[in-house]
């Protein structure tokens, strides 16, 4: 039996490396041992490693190997001369040949992602080094260096093996050593267009198992299973200590089940039309927290009528990834919010918030209470809270603990309701609902249940029947960057010191979710199942003496009775009446549609007494954004990033004599009539924590606002990443955008010219292989593809430039996994990520917030859909907040990077401009 190659692969932080991984694996038969070269030192190597491997791999990175600090390690192995093959990759070919004397130098004709042809060089025997066996001449490959290895090297110990010309400029691509195995390539052998991937890596296995069989060494032993204890191949996040196991969670979470009803609602002809209504009258409350996750792309208000002009395929795919739409809020004894703060001195806090009116005794359905229609929309919006602080708190693995209790460990009570068959015979919400227990006894011609041949619930692989909603702001990313990387990063600090959650999400005892395409609706509450209710009672009891006896959480005892004398009755009851209130506003909209006209709320009546204005100011200047754009160049020049992707900030500030009407749902329906994507979303967040307790020991006034209030207004066209319930993850990075044409003959030219441009394909490609190395982390080994390349996709005022990566997910990772691996988004970072996010920080000097993170869901069942936060208004105190910016490559010109980025940015700042004249008679005015 042939026994496998272990290779240690120094990873210089680079975010291709785990593509160059995936094909040491697929070549060797093992994954790789994955460090980083500050990780341990030359003689820590030699003790654990030098024995047990058999070669070594240097990955690409940042910067220039004159300067860096960070290669004392490979110095040190290159110096003496160790016994053992070694390959460098991009950066790691300039490390090795700086070290025999090479001269680095800056590429003139720069152009990042750009498909080179490679040149192989031939003995005077006509042999090729044996690292390009079965490799024909010529072949394509990408680069993606800003600097080279100068062609005068010292030929006495290197030999070159391969070179390119690129605008008249000589490349060396590739060098060996004459007497050592070490060879090097500047270009990356692993990105998708390289050409050879496979054989590449599977000729230096060869020359590795050649080279120890030629000189006896005693390498290919067994290993010893603590080697892999590092390896970040699968095992990418350390365990998070103690998070879920607090004396609540211990409580709240054993043994308990879960019961979903669910009353699907048939017969509305055109449900997107209408969707509105029922967030307006169903969910929204300004002085409370809601949430609409808006599926809002135009084919669905049309999809029984598709444009010739767009193709199949295109439509369906659009259809099908934008067909669902969700909408809740926090209200109910079962709903959950969650905040999640950064501290300064600590590493976060999390934050459970309950409501405070949810631990009352009183039913709200009693005889003490009013018990009429708006009872549920009357609640305050004041929330008890409970604080976790400890040293590995980690946002997503505790999302994960407390989904983890409704895993599996819930029944579905299923009814449905004929929307048009009630309508018809005069009947209230209160009738003509079919239950399901009964009802599918009656209607099962087998033995499958009724409710499991319906699309939403069944068969559909990305609906979500019930979960978190919620969003992570763009400094999320110091969290993924300390699980990843083991780094702590200096946090740059708001310029104002507010304290905004870094993240916050939302668990709904009453949700809908809309089906645009059938265009069914389903009513989902949340309660516990029979028979679970008193034990759950006895828990929650013999809780309080342990929360009383545990000193670091320092639960009141106003919450401890809380807890126990919650009525789990009442839940019951209060699900019914929402569903029956809820059925009767259904009704009354569909009713009132045929003469409902679609347009925003009345204009006022000019009043040249009252002064309302709206005042846009840029957080920057136009000479300082191009200034800042010549510093990202000057990185990309001087080697420390491919791209990057630079944003800036725009303020409005608003003065309206009468504040109190100004209504953010309003404003928000007359953008979405404008931009209609698929990835929209309001969320009107509006909570007060109760002061009663201070008898914590720490200082809430640190960080928690005792009240917080701002809406999120999102127009977002972009996914970011999903995973499915058969766990596959998929992602659909789109760079590259052109007009159609007015004739057919014009269309088919524009369509050329954006296949062709090679700054579109360059900067679609290195979304591409950074999105494919952050799925190889993730994934089954060999299911990740690239099942979409620079395809080009057709609408009707567009074409746009799309790839698309997908993947089968381990069945040992979660959200948590994939949030820490891929967050955030590359187009909002550049590559190499991590450097990236870096230089972007030094350059912006200010927290992007929300804009730049994810909104969207994590659903029960563990699938999840988010977005990229992008042509998005944050409104709060008055002042309205848009970010905008664009990709930058060496490429990029300084005047035209900021027109893109202005243009960006009054994409969303114009029609809510419009909103303010027509709506409030604002005087509207452009500071920047």
């Amino acid at each position: 039996m042939v026994k496998p190659i272990v290779s240690l692969f120094i990873d210089n932080f680079d975010s291709y490396s785990y593509n160059i991984i995936y094909y040491l694996q697929k070549a060797n038969g093992i994954k790789p041992i994955v460090i980083f070269p500050d990780e341990i030192n030359y003689d820590e190597f030699l003790e654990k490693y030098y024995n047990k491997i058999d070669n070594i791999i240097i990955s690409p990175g940042y910067g220039n190997p004159e300067e860096n600090k960070h290669n004392d390690l490979v110095i040190n192995i290159l110096k003496n001369n160790l016994n053992i093959p070694i390959l460098g990759i991009c950066y790691g070919h300039q490390l090795l040949c700086h070290f025999y004397g090479g001269k680095i130098k800056k590429v003139k004709n720069m152009f990042h992602g750009n498909i080179n042809i490679i040149h192989i060089y031939k003995d005077e025997n006509g042999k090729c080094c044996n690292l390009f066996n079965n490799i024909k001449n010529d072949f394509k490959a990408t680069c993606y260096n800003s600097l080279k290895v100068s062609k005068h090297i010292n030929t006495s110990i290197l030999d070159i093996t391969c070179y390119s010309i690129y605008l008249n400029e000589y490349i060396l691509m590739g060098v060996k050593h004459k007497h050592l195995p070490y060879y090097s390539v500047q270009y990356h052998p692993e990105s998708v267009v390289s050409e050879f991937s496979y054989q590449f890596f599977e000729n230096f296995k060869n020359i590795t198992i050649d080279y120890h069989n030629k000189n006896k060494t005693t390498r290919f032993k067994p290993l010893e299973n603590d080697l892999f204890e590092k390896n970040q191949f699968y095992n990418i996040i350390k365990p998070v200590n103690n998070i879920g196991n607090t004396p609540f969670d211990k409580c709240l979470t054993r043994e308990k089940k879960y019961e979903l009803k669910i009353v699907k609602i048939v017969g509305i002809e055109n449900l997107s039309n209408i969707s509105y209504d029922i967030f307006q009258n169903v969910f929204y409350n300004k002085d409370d927290i809601c949430f609409w996750l808006d599926s809002n792309n135009e084919l669905l208000n049309n999809k029984d009528k598709k444009n010739d002009n767009i193709q199949n395929d295109i439509f369906n795919d659009l259809v099908n990834s934008s067909r669902f739409s969700y909408m809740g809020n926090a209200k109910g004894a079962l709903s959950d919010v969650v905040e999640y703060y950064f501290v300064e001195n600590e590493d976060s806090v999390i934050v459970n918030l309950k409501r405070e009116d949810t631990y009352k005794t009183t039913s709200y359905f009693s005889d003490q209470s009013q018990n009429n229609s708006d009872n549920l929309n009357d609640q305050n919006n004041t929330y008890e809270y409970q604080e976790i602080r400890e040293s590995g708190n980690c946002l997503v693995k505790y999302l994960n603990t407390k989904l983890e209790k409704y895993k599996d460990n819930f029944n579905i009570n299923f009814s449905t309701f004929d929307i048009n068959e009630n309508i018809k015979n005069n009947k209230s919400g209160n009738v003509g609902i079919r239950i399901g227990h009964t009802n599918m006894q009656n209607n099962c011609n087998n033995s499958d249940c009724f409710y499991e041949k319906d699309d939403f619930i069944f068969n559909n692989k990305d609906t979500c029947l019930i979960g978190y909603i919620g969003l992570f702001n763009y400094e999320y990313k110091y969290e993924t960057i300390k699980f990843l990387y083991n780094k702590n990063v200096e946090h740059v600090k708001n310029e104002n010191n507010e304290s905004l959650p870094v993240s916050f999400f939302i668990f709904p005892q009453h949700f809908i979710a809309l089906d645009l395409v059938k265009n069914n609706l389903y009513l989902i509450c949340l309660e516990l199942t029979k028979g679970e209710e008193e034990e759950t009672k006895d828990k929650l009891s013999a809780c309080s003496h342990e929360m009383k006896s545990d000193q670091s959480h320092k639960i009141t005892d106003k919450e401890n009775v809380s807890y126990m004398d919650t009525k789990y009755d009442n839940i019951k009851k209060e699900n019914e009446q929402w569903i029956h209130e809820t059925v009767d506003k259904i009704m009354g909209i569909v009713n009132k549609w045929s003469d409902k006209k679609k347009e925003f709320s009345n204009q006022r009546n000019d009043n040249s007494e009252i002064k309302n204005k709206l005042i846009f100011s840029s957080t920057l200047s136009k000479d300082k954004y191009i200034e800042n754009v010549k510093k990202c160049k000057d990185k990309i020049r001087n080697g420390y990033s491919y791209e990057l992707c630079l944003t800036t900030s725009f303020k409005g500030n608003y003065y309206i004599a009468d504040d109190d009407s100004i209504d953010m749902l309003d404003l928000y329906k007359y953008l979405r009539e404008i931009n209609k994507v698929s990835y929209s979303c309001f969320i009107n967040y509006n909570r007060k924590v109760c002061i009663k307790q201070n008898k914590y020991k720490y200082d809430r006034k640190n960080f928690l606002n005792e009240k917080l209030k701002f809406n999120v207004l999102c127009l977002s066209p972009e996914e970011f990443l999903r995973k499915n319930k058969d766990n596959i993850i998929r992602s659909k990075p789109i760079k590259g955008t052109i007009k159609r044409g007015q004739t057919e003959e014009e269309d088919i030219k524009l369509i050329t010219e954006l296949k062709n441009n090679k700054k579109e394909i360059s900067e679609n490609l290195m979304i591409v292989d950074l999105t494919t190395n952050d799925f190889h982390r993730l994934c089954q080994m060999d299911s990740v593809r690239v099942t979409k390349l620079f395809h080009i996709e057709s609408y009707t005022f567009l074409h746009q430039m799309v790839s698309e990566i997908i993947g089968k997910n381990n069945n040992s990772n979660d959200l948590s996994d994939a949030i820490i691996n891929i967050f955030p988004g590359g187009s909002m970072t550049g590559s190499p990520k991590l450097i990236s996010m870096s230089i972007l920080q030094e350059i912006e000097q200010l927290p992007r917030g929300i804009y730049s993170g994810s909104i969207g869901f994590i659903s029960i069942e563990g699938n999840f859909i988010f977005n990229i936060v992008i042509r998005t208004a944050i409104i709060r105190n008055n002042i309205i907040s848009i970010g905008a910016g664009g990709a930058i490559t060496i490429k990029s010109d300084e005047d035209a990077e900021y027109d893109e980025m202005l243009l960006k940015f009054k994409s969303i700042a114009r029609p809510i401009c419009t909103y303010f004249k027509e709506r409030y008679n604002a005087d509207v005015e452009y500071n920047i």
